[in-house]
């Protein structure tokens, strides 16, 4: 697990910044591909209530963490400190809903409790956290059947967004008809890829 505050600056900048912020509209829909420790989903809810925008948030996760680790994570002490309680309440709230859960004003969560593989999305997205572990522990989520499956949930000028900016993983985007851009990454690090939905 690296730093606190690297993991933080990392999610604003590929999911938040090079996502999020890019959707021009009010009302936001945004799928998430691993749920992980809630740090996507956290900044999200501060990105609405900075912006003034309302999302609402999906996200999948096969292998939830206990509530002995993420009651021990410090991302709920980041920006102001009632913020917390949004971030116990990320974990805290059930799974495999019917309805959107509301989190603040501006923020409606739904959280999966299964495999992507075998999941059907019902909405469609503005945004797609895709923040799976990486293609060599998990190549079988970084393929194009995958990506063929997200695409058409995404609406016209729909962004994908992942910190993997590895060959295969733009080629599999482009065959599955994503328009790919790579952006230089954080601190000079490896490059993220946006990937957009342009109708043609």
């Amino acid at each position: 697990y690296h730093s606190i505050h690297g993991a933080i600056e990392e999610s604003e900048f590929v999911y938040i910044q090079n996502g999020l912020s890019k959707i021009p509209q009010k009302d936001i829909y945004v799928f998430e591909l691993g749920f992980g420790t809630g740090l996507n989903a956290f900044l999200s809810i501060i990105y609405g209530i900075e912006q003034n925008v309302r999302i609402y948030y999906e996200t999948i996760e096969l292998y939830p963490i206990s509530k002995d680790v993420w009651s021990n994570l410090n991302y709920g002490n980041y920006k102001e400190s009632n913020y917390r309680l949004f971030f116990e309440n990320l974990h805290a709230s059930e799974w495999d809903t019917e309805k959107f859960i509301k989190i603040s004003e501006n923020f409606y969560f739904k959280k999966h409790h299964s495999d992507f593989l075998n999941f059907n999305m019902e909405n469609n997205y503005d945004v797609f956290y895709f923040d799976s572990f990486s293609p060599d522990k998990v190549p079988h989520l970084w393929n194009i059947e995958v990506f063929k499956n997200i695409y058409p949930k995404l609406n016209n000028n729909g962004i994908l967004t992942t910190y993997c900016s590895k060959g295969i993983v733009k080629e599999a985007l482009r065959q599955a008809g994503f328009s790919v851009k790579r952006i230089k990454g954080l601190n000079y690090k490896k490059h993220i890829i946006n990937a957009v939905k342009v109708q043609h």
